[in-house]
């Protein structure tokens, strides 16, 4: 962008592995999990439910791993995690 135009608007820098970043995806995607039950809690040791958690631990999980090899710079945000497919009775269908 223009130095002119930068100096019009207070950039925030938003880290990966801080909140709010951290926890977007997560909420993101218990908030598609709550959509698709109808507003209804789904029960925490349905299929779907343990779908969406491991999704959410291996963002996690990767973007840790990335951070101690060092390569804080190609961390992942939760943007490619954010399109993931939420079916009830289908938890294969997040996976693919």
């Amino acid at each position: 962008m223009e130095l002119s135009i930068q100096q019009h608007f207070r950039w925030v820098h938003l880290r990966n592995e801080v909140e709010p970043m951290r926890g977007l995806l997560q909420r993101h995607l218990y908030r598609k999990l709550l959509h698709r039950h109808g507003g209804h809690v789904p029960p925490a040791d349905g299929s779907v439910h343990r779908a969406v958690e491991w999704v959410i631990c291996v963002w996690q999980r990767l973007n840790e791993g990335l951070a101690k090899l060092g390569l804080s710079d190609i961390i992942l945000g939760p943007a490619p995690f954010l399109s993931c497919p939420i079916e009830v009775g289908k938890p294969k269908s997040i996976l693919k």
